[in-house]
């Protein structure tokens, strides 16, 4: 069963509402979301998820008087609820759940010319069963790296391993915790033992 920490980059406003729910609702609809509607985390990423958070912010009008906050969450998810798209045996599982969705694809007129990668990967996990709830998914992200003469001689750049929960059953909710906010505030109680799933 995985098990690992997950960081979420978010507003202070947004934070408050989640440390007092305990649960992660998703965002707005979109349809380029990478893996698809969900609660987005960051895994063992601490410093993307603080990134993120600021250049939403930043980028976002009317949320530029908000503060740059992340969460952390403990996610466990049981093997068959688990999709990891950086192995060989997820990318085999998500060819054999999307089988008899592709026939239908082109005919709607959702060709990959008229589409982006993101949106195209948007359609096809909507058409996962609910029995997933968790999918990961290694992508290269724009850095400072890439500017690195070296590194790019090496083919080194920045990947950020991103994770949808679909179900909140796979998070931990005793688990979540502030661990950051752009005031220099650093947060973070010591965690009660994570319940496992039966």
């Amino acid at each position: 069963m995985p098990s690992f920490d997950a960081y979420h980059g978010t507003t202070r406003t947004s934070a408050e509402a989640i440390l007092k729910s305990r649960e992660f609702k998703p965002g707005a609809p979109r349809d380029d979301h990478w893996l698809g509607k969900g609660a987005y985390f960051f895994r063992d990423d601490l410093e993307s998820a603080k990134l993120w958070a600021i250049s939403k912010i930043k980028e976002t009008p009317g949320l530029t008087h908000e503060t740059p906050y992340v969460l952390i969450a403990k996610i466990e998810v049981p093997d068959e609820n688990f999709l990891d798209l950086d192995s060989r045996e997820g990318l085999n599982k998500l060819n054999t759940l999307t089988r008899k969705y592709r026939g239908g694809f082109k005919l709607k007129g959702n060709t990959p010319r008229e589409k982006t990668p993101a949106q195209i990967r948007h359609i096809v996990m909507t058409w996962l069963p609910e029995s997933i709830w968790v999918i990961q998914r290694t992508f290269p992200v724009p850095s400072v790296y890439d500017k690195f003469l070296l590194f790019n001689a090496m083919g080194l750049g920045l990947n950020s391993r991103q994770v949808c929960v679909r179900n909140s059953k796979a998070i931990i909710r005793d688990t979540i915790d502030c661990v950051f906010s752009r005031n220099g505030e650093i947060v973070h109680r010591k965690r009660k033992q994570p319940r496992f799933l039966g």
